[in-house]
């Protein structure tokens, strides 16, 4: 599992880094937005991407496909 956290680096964090991991076979990547406050959630990796992307908001939770017993509020993720 790997966590991004972007702030100013979003579209080369989302174009070229991501796609990258999916290469390697991460099998899942978090891509935590601060300007816009959401999660993305990148899941079965393949040579061309990921086949899954979930997007998670404020106000919902987030669980790991490979930590079921990870829960985070995505509110958490942004405090300020």
């Amino acid at each position: 599992m790997l966590i991004e956290v972007a702030e100013s680096s979003l579209e080369y964090d989302r174009d070229k880094k991501i796609p990258r991991y999916a290469q390697y076979a991460i099998p899942e990547v978090w891509l935590v937005d601060l300007n816009n406050t959401f999660v993305d959630v990148y899941l079965k990796p393949t040579l061309h991407g990921f086949e899954r992307v979930e997007r998670f908001e404020l106000g919902q939770q987030i669980t790991s496909s490979l930590f079921p017993e990870l829960l985070i509020k995505v509110d958490e993720l942004f405090l300020r």
